[in-house]
């Protein structure tokens, strides 16, 4: 009971950051919490209220330890996870707690069914959370978000229509995505939601050029009186026409598009079955906590000026291990003459202005001239805030090299 009570307060400090918790069920499964998202428009005496989520708490006294879960819990009518359930699994004391973050599809395809007084539960060894370093929580607003996203995208399913006999309102929510697809990895494409939305808007638009005649088509079916009927059918001929026989978009499908999200899937998955993806995704924090008040002591920026930053990581946990920086004047970086193009840019050897320089398996140089960076009009006056707020290619392309150092 005890250690049920240090789980239970861990688990309410953790999610009080970012949902309500409207309310704490009795089981004896475990502490459940009801819990819900923050959204001042909607509330629990909507038509559609916001979905809730249910978070089940679990200690682990040791590795030996072993706790059950329902199968009902985790698993749909359709034996399909529930987007609304988590588990956290709390161990450890003061000095060396640890927290765990599951969800209903990871304990579905990881861990086992056992039968127990005729009702059908998963069965969690305790060596096989408290072990493996992919369910351990490393950061903390990374699994708030995951947990939010995951809730956003049950809001969106709940809500679908599915019925045989028409075809679902235009006025849908086309930025719902999965989950996973919001992990913020970079790719050679561009923003996966965004473009997601892109496509979806495409296909809304087309929606709406149908849905007319469907429901013209709907109203023949369900009408009684011949003549109304053939009005009917005359305005679809009549729509059809008009709009050149409602060509659709030909922008549905994007081959390259449909191959950034395949190897979205594959990275998030490697990184995440390692336990590695919130290290990863702190690449990006851990540079900029370095490089950007170097950056600031140096303003502004001469465009002829080249900003040297030298890696030195752990490829084992994407650790960075040491990061210097210098900056060098182009002619002596490149050794060429000062000869000036007509922006008063100095020419230099490359089409780039930015690019990586192995030095070992483990430690690289990347280059690049921030004084060519266009600088957005909201920031002429700001150029702290500009080289604080804005994502560099030159993060994404340091958290690439370190990701193919290792897979």
């Amino acid at each position: 009971m005890q250690n049920g009570t240090i789980g239970e307060t861990r688990a309410k400090a953790f999610l009080l950051d970012r949902f309500w918790i409207l309310e704490r069920s009795v089981d004896i499964d475990g502490a459940d919490f009801i819990i819900q998202r923050r959204i001042t428009k909607n509330n629990i005496l909507d038509r559609n209220p916001p979905r809730f989520g249910v978070v089940q708490v679990k200690f682990y006294d040791s590795e030996k330890t072993t706790h059950y879960i329902p199968e009902e819990y985790i698993l749909d009518d359709n034996k399909e996870p529930r987007d609304e359930f988590f588990l956290l699994c709390f161990t450890g004391g003061e000095d060396d707690s640890k927290m765990f973050f599951l969800t209903a599809k990871v304990i579905k395809e990881n861990f086992a069914v056992t039968e127990i007084k005729n009702t059908n539960k998963f069965r969690l060894y305790g060596k096989d959370i408290i072990l493996d370093n992919k369910y351990i929580v490393q950061n903390k607003k990374n699994t708030l978000d995951r947990i939010e996203n995951q809730l956003v995208h049950a809001d969106f399913a709940k809500n679908r229509q599915f019925l045989s006999w028409r075809l679902p309102s235009t006025q849908i929510d086309t930025s719902a995505i999965l989950p996973d697809f919001k992990e913020p990895l970079d790719n050679w494409w561009g923003d996966i939601p965004k473009e997601f939305k892109g496509l979806k808007d495409s296909a809304h638009s087309a929606m709406i050029k149908v849905e007319e005649i469907f429901y013209k088509l709907k109203s023949i079916t369900e009408e009684t009186n011949p003549l109304k009927a053939f009005k009917f059918a005359q305005d679809i001929e009549f729509e059809c026409n008009r709009n050149m026989q409602l060509q659709l978009p030909d922008d549905l499908y994007n081959e390259e598009f449909e191959r950034v999200c395949h190897n979205h899937l594959e990275q998030l998955n490697k990184l995440r079955n390692d336990g590695l993806l919130d290290n990863f995704l702190g690449i990006r924090k851990n540079l900029s906590k370095q490089i950007i008040p170097f950056l600031w002591d140096n303003l502004p920026f001469d465009p002829n000026t080249v900003h040297s930053i030298f890696i030195k990581f752990n490829s084992s946990n994407f650790s960075i291990v040491n990061i210097s920086q210098k900056l060098t004047r182009v002619s002596d970086y490149w050794n060429v003459s000062e000869k000036l193009n007509r922006f008063g840019h100095m020419e230099i050897p490359t089409s780039s202005y930015d690019g990586i320089k192995n030095i070992s398996d483990t430690e690289f140089e990347f280059y690049w001239l921030p004084g060519r960076i266009h600088v957005e009009e909201k920031f002429k006056n700001d150029l702290k805030g500009f080289y604080e707020q804005t994502d560099f290619r030159l993060y994404f392309t340091c958290m690439e090299k370190m990701y193919y150092s290792k897979y």
